[in-house]
């Protein structure tokens, strides 16, 4: 019964925020680049801080899922593959998610890979987090990140991920790579990647002109066909459709 009702006060707090938020934008000019512009039915997949949106109308067993970042938390890859029963290729080189998920009983369905995305393949720097107890790293400089801690890790281009696991198109693509989301994009987009639908969140916090980054990265975005269709309660996580699957 406790499980339960959590569950349903869960539900109800991010229908909640998530009604607060459509207030924020419909109200606010200064969030008009978030406004959605195609209306399409969606579901909130993963944990109340680290889910997104996803339209699942198209999404089946043979789908193709890429997630890259994976922290401590896979719960939006595995609600994922309890609807859908999909695999699921999931990418970080975080030192800590490396042992994390070593260590946890993951299910056949979750390929993961110790390298992370990047606008080009790679050997670089990786800058790890300032706070002792947090997690994430990113390939950018941000303000969440120490400059002087930093190892080497593997990165790889999109494009050259797939060609190693000879995939043609993306059913669905997740993001949550601390900052480094800008230039990624723009480098997918630049390769005219078949991608059906993408999930990400900007990380603008981390950077003085971060509302500029994410707000011209949503215009190229509109630009290769993508529009927003859902956008969580923190303005953060914000789901596209790609145009020519959207019905």
């Amino acid at each position: 019964m406790y499980s339960l009702l959590s569950k349903l006060f869960q539900q109800f707090k991010r229908r909640f925020f998530y009604l607060l938020s459509r207030y924020t934008l419909y109200f606010s000019d200064q969030f008009n680049y978030l406004q959605p512009t195609i209306q399409l039915p969606f579901v909130w997949f993963g944990g109340y801080y680290t889910g997104f949106f996803v339209h699942p109308t198209y999404l089946n067993k043979d789908s193709i899922i890429y997630c890259f970042g994976v922290g401590d938390d896979i719960s939006f890859e595995l609600e994922i593959i309890s609807l859908f029963d999909c695999n699921i290729y999931s990418f970080d080189p975080t030192p800590y998610s490396i042992q994390w998920i070593s260590s946890q009983n993951i299910p056949n369905q979750v390929q993961f890979f110790p390298f992370g995305i990047s606008d080009k393949t790679v050997l670089t720097n990786f800058y790890l987090p300032k706070e002792h107890g947090f997690i994430s790293g990113s390939e950018e400089l941000q303000s969440n990140v120490d400059g002087a801690k930093s190892i080497q890790v593997p990165m790889k281009k999109l494009v050259d991920i797939m060609s190693d696991l000879h995939h043609q198109q993306i059913d669905l693509l997740k993001l949550d790579i601390e900052g480094s989301e800008y230039r990624v994009l723009d480098e997918i987009l630049e390769s005219q990647i078949p991608i059906h639908q993408i999930v990400v969140e900007f990380h603008d916090r981390f950077f003085d002109d971060g509302s500029k980054k994410t707000e011209e990265t949503i215009r190229n975005l509109n630009e290769h066909g993508f529009e927003i269709f859902a956008v969580s309660h923190s303005l953060e996580e914000v789901s596209f459709i790609n145009r020519n699957y959207a019905y």
